[in-house]
């Protein structure tokens, strides 16, 4: 065939394929176009829900304080002031974290949720430098949250099954930031090549993916008319 007739082609496939999938999302989603507000609003509600048993565990954990941990707080002390407010914002009593976990303040152990808090800290120093253009720092930051999540994975206790309570957290939870960050991702799925596709799906959660599949739908459903 010539390359007109194989593009026409191609396309036609490529539009039955867009259908299969806008009614498939239809079906899933309960019909018609997706609320932006309330997906979001729902699947942040969800992920409130399903994650609460586990951060209910991790409220009372302690995380040894020894040098990969004060090495860990360093490298994203550029974020502990933000973690600070947050546990005064959520009513908690907590000085600021680079002297708590310094060897004069004398403390031995930190919450473990205080070190959640600068991840989440860290979350959204991601989404800023990503909406800035910013892709180099914004990987930069990732690594070190990755490095901390690491961590509190591994101090973090574990079910009956050997699970870390931690990553089951995180694989929960999700902060209405992230879930519009996944949609707007999805939204762009046209702009991206399939490789940058599958590494960005790779970092997600289970909310994340959802809210992902939102934006893919309002892609499609654009392309589509």
């Amino acid at each position: 065939r010539t390359a007109p007739a194989v593009s026409d082609v191609q396309g036609r496939l490529a539009e039955t394929a867009s259908k299969r999938y806008l009614n498939y999302a239809d079906k899933v989603l309960g019909g018609g176009k997706p609320d932006f507000n309330k997906s979001i609003s729902a699947l942040h509600t969800k992920a409130t829900v399903e994650s609460k048993p586990y951060y209910d565990v991790l409220q009372t954990v302690s995380v040894p304080i020894d040098n990969e941990v004060r090495d860990l707080v360093q490298r994203a002390s550029r974020y502990a002031s933000k973690a600070n407010q947050m546990a005064k914002l959520e009513g908690e009593d907590f000085t600021d974290i680079l002297r708590y976990v310094k060897p004069e303040s004398g403390q031995t152990q930190i919450p473990l949720m205080q070190l959640e808090r600068l991840k989440r800290a860290m979350n959204g120093a991601i989404g800023t430098a990503k909406a800035g253009g910013d892709s180099e720092f914004a990987r930069s930051i990732l690594t070190a949250k990755n490095a901390l999540m690491t961590k509190l994975e591994q101090v973090s206790p574990t079910t009956p099954q050997g699970d870390s309570v931690y990553r089951l957290a995180n694989q929960k939870f999700a902060e209405p930031k992230q879930l519009i960050d996944a949609v707007e991702e999805g939204a762009n799925i046209f702009k991206k090549n399939h490789m940058d596709i599958r590494d960005y799906k790779a970092t997600l959660n289970e909310p994340q993916k959802q809210a992902y599949e939102i934006g893919v739908f309002r892609a499609l459903e654009e392309k589509m008319g």
